[in-house]
Formats: structure tokens, C-alpha cells, sequence
């Protein structure tokens, strides 16, 4: 937009007599396209240049933090009745190198061991040997980061019932 000074007083130039001058038509989608971008430098995405890829919002766009995701191991996981949210949630989707912390909060120990199992009382599961918490004792946590993508079953040794996987995408 043209400016002029006369004395003291500024005059800016209306966005009609703007459009006037123009000639109305193809010419003003262009200069009101124009005019939306002046003095922007894309770096806050409502640029019009934001969805242009290599634009300057695309150059500008912070790394993606490595996410965390927490399953909980609900009070009373240990009874079969509860195999379906035992671990809650039991199916969770991250990316690679995002990190899942599984949360005792039941009264017992339990494990989250890689591998699987029917989820039918008295039967045992089969570990694969990607990963193994040991005893995760009531208060207390286990963690893994997936450097992998894939999907991971798991399975809790005394309670093979509970059941979960983590789903790792690329």
C-alpha cells in the first residue's frame, strides 16, 4: 500500500481507491494476495507461503520431540476378569524413538515381556527376548524407548492374560 505525506498529515491510500487504481478483475486477486504477504516472513504458519513446500515456514519448523506415552497397569490386573484393561491402554501407536512407560499401580508385581500369549488363564506365554522388565513392583515403573518400527506384542509372565502391544511407526 502507497503512502504519502502531505505536512503533518499521513494519507494512506484506501483499499478501494486501492482497487480503482488497479482496475478491479485479476489484478486485484493478485494484489490483495499481494498485500496479505507484505511484511510477513512466514515464520509464524499463517503466511500464504506456510503451505508451499521449502517455503519459508517449512524452513522454519522446529524438530519433533520424541514423544512419551504411558500405559498403566490397573488395580487389580491380576484377576482374568479384568484381562481386557489390565494394561491400559492395551494397544498404543508412537513413532520411532518415542518412548512408552508402563505404571504399576496394582498391589502385585507384574512384568511386561515381549513375546506372545493366548491370554487364557493357565496357559503361558512365549517370550521373543526384545524386551523383559523384570518384576515391576506395585509403585514403580518400566520403560522402553522403540528405535524400531514394527509392532511389539507383550504379555505379563504370572498373568498371561494381560496382554498389550505397542504399534511403532516410521
Amino acid at each position: 500500500m502507497s503512502m504519502k505525506m502531505t505536512g503533518d498529515r499521513r494519507e494512506t491510500l484506501t483499499h478501494r481507491r486501492f482497487i480503482r487504481t488497479m482496475g478491479g478483475g485479476v489484478a486485484v486477486a493478485f494484489a490483495v494476495v499481494g498485500l496479505a504477504a507484505c511484511g510477513d516472513d512466514g515464520n509464524d504458519g499463517t503466511s500464504p507461503f506456510a503451505r508451499i513446500p521449502g517455503g519459508p515456514a517449512a524452513e522454519a519448523a522446529p524438530a519433533e520431540e520424541p514423544a512419551a506415552v504411558e500405559v498403566i497397569i490397573i488395580p487389580e490386573a491380576w484377576d482374568p476378569t479384568n484381562a481386557d484393561i489390565a494394561f491400559s491402554p492395551n494397544v498404543v501407536t508412537v513413532k520411532v524413538g518415542d518412548t512408552v512407560t508402563w505404571s504399576n499401580t496394582d498391589t502385585l508385581f507384574h512384568t511386561v515381556i515381549s513375546g506372545t500369549s493366548t491370554g487364557e488363564p493357565g496357559k503361558t506365554g512365549t517370550p521373543d527376548g526384545l524386551f523383559d522388565s523384570g518384576e515391576v513392583q506395585a509403585g514403580e515403573l518400566f520403560e522402553r524407548t522403540f528405535d524400531e518400527a514394527g509392532t511389539f506384542t507383550y504379555f505379563c509372565t504370572p498373568h498371561p492374560w494381560m496382554i498389550g502391544e505397542v504399534i511403532v511407526t516410521g
